[in-house]
């Protein structure tokens, strides 16, 4: 077996082996090192070694190498590069030194890799998604996500980002490749009507990395120094009394959709919470709505105590099986009623020609059912309702109780917000009706 310095330049020339020969040359610069050459040209890196300990010990207590010699391919050259070969030949050599068997590592490697490149990206996110919403997880920051952000993001990931990204091994996607698919994905013609969609997948690529990193699936996190793209702004938008009106009259015989709405008005939860609630949610004896850590977007229990208006319009409603929604959808209790822009575009068409039947110039402002929980807030602080009353109601970290007043203050101030959505309930009649003075007994 030849002794040789090896090059790139020699192994770029070296001549192919006689037909049924093969030829091995040793490098001279690290130890155990060889290449083979084939009659067909092909050259493969090969490391010899044997184990120090495997020949017992000298008389001085040190380990001898044992008699048999192993080999281990590194790989074929250029795919494996001779720089390459070197150093995994040298990382061999001081295992081999050190008592271990180097073929061990190899497979270890073999086996870390295989196992990376069976957690592709899609599979870690459905195990994301499998216990996302389970008690006591600190999937977040706030611990688990409600179902309504799970069904949100389960979307999300299963229209747009697994096609892209589903199939990659998620320890091989990093910076560069998210901002690659993020730039692409502006480009869609549904990113270019709603900017802030590119954000959600963002912020779902976000909670599997997240994730991920918790769960040992990768080291790092790439998303930490990827910003959003779009320039999120305050909303301050609320429906003013001549609105409410309106929109009131306007949601008279829309169904279920058009109590959601209204239900949203004097409650000013979530749609997607009032859309979720189901029977089993309800304690009508006590007049009060129990929405549990799952269902609601701040992950903590939360109740509404239900006012008459609202008490009479849950009442109306035909009653189901515990698990069967409030006000659900065609196709029976199971079945959640859509809030899609179909509802949402009639009703403001309709509010539009009320409030032009008063005023004929008038117009419409652009307004989501979101802005009715800021409705709420800005008459409950007409009606004196004290600001971290109104901060309950909605369902926000109070700014005022902050995280330890809720965990050492225990008393539910529920006869306060009783009153303050009762006190609303009646604002919110006198609005509709025109009237100044409605009874409490209306």
């Amino acid at each position: 077996m030849p002794r040789k310095k090896l090059t790139t330049a020699f192994l770029n020339t070296v001549p192919k082996a006689r037909k049924g020969k093969r030829v091995e040359y040793t490098d001279t610069v690290q130890t155990g090192l060889s290449v083979r050459v084939t009659d067909k040209g092909k050259i493969y890196s090969r490391f010899r070694y044997r184990i120090t300990g495997q020949g017992g010990t000298a008389e001085n207590g040190r380990w001898l190498q044992g008699k048999k010699t192993y080999i281990l391919h590194l790989g074929e050259y250029p795919a494996v590069g001779l720089a390459e070969a070197r150093e995994k030949a040298g990382e061999y050599w001081k295992l081999a030194r050190a008592g271990k068997n180097p073929a061990d590592h190899k497979a270890d490697e073999i086996k870390d890799r295989r196992e990376k490149e069976a957690n592709t990206f899609k599979r870690v996110a459905k195990h994301y998604l499998e216990v996302a919403t389970k008690p006591n997880q600190k999937i977040g920051k706030k611990g688990p996500i409600s179902e309504t952000v799970k069904k949100q993001r389960e979307t999300d990931l299963n229209d747009v980002i697994y096609p892209i990204l589903g199939d990659k091994p998620i320890a091989g996607i990093d910076e560069p490749a998210i901002k690659a698919f993020l730039d692409e994905l502006e480009h869609d013609p549904r990113s270019i009507k709603y900017p802030s969609r590119v954000d959600r997948m963002l912020d779902a690529i976000r909670a599997v990395f997240h994730f991920a990193k918790k769960k040992g699936y990768v080291p790092e996190n790439p998303t930490r120094e990827i910003e959003d793209r779009y320039a999120h702004t305050e909303r301050d938008r609320w429906l003013k009394d001549s609105e409410l009106k309106a929109m009131w009259k306007a949601t008279e015989g829309l169904g279920n959709f058009g109590k959601i709405v209204r239900v949203l008005a004097l409650t000013g939860q979530r749609s997607g919470e009032v859309k979720s609630m189901t029977w089993r949610d309800l304690d009508l004896e006590n007049a009060i709505w129990n929405l549990p850590p799952q269902k609601n977007k701040s992950r903590r229990v939360h109740f509404i105590p239900l006012s008459k208006t609202v008490l009479r319009i849950i009442e109306g409603q035909p009653r189901g099986k515990p698990g069967d929604y409030v006000f659900h959808g065609q196709g029976g209790g199971d079945k959640k009623t859509s809030t899609t822009p179909k509802q949402t575009i009639p009703l403001n068409k309709k509010m539009l020609e009320i409030l032009q039947e008063v005023a004929p110039e008038a117009e419409l402002e652009h307004w989501t059912p979101h802005d009715l929980r800021r409705t709420l807030s800005t008459n409950a602080a007409k009606l004196g309702v004290t600001p971290h009353i109104a901060e309950l109601i909605l369902n926000h970290e109070s700014k005022i109780l902050g995280k330890m007043g809720r965990i050492y203050n225990q008393h539910a101030y529920e006869p306060e917000i009783r009153k303050a959505l009762e006190d609303w309930d009646l604002k919110l009649r006198q609005i509709v009706s025109g009237i100044e003075e409605v009874k409490e007994t209306a």
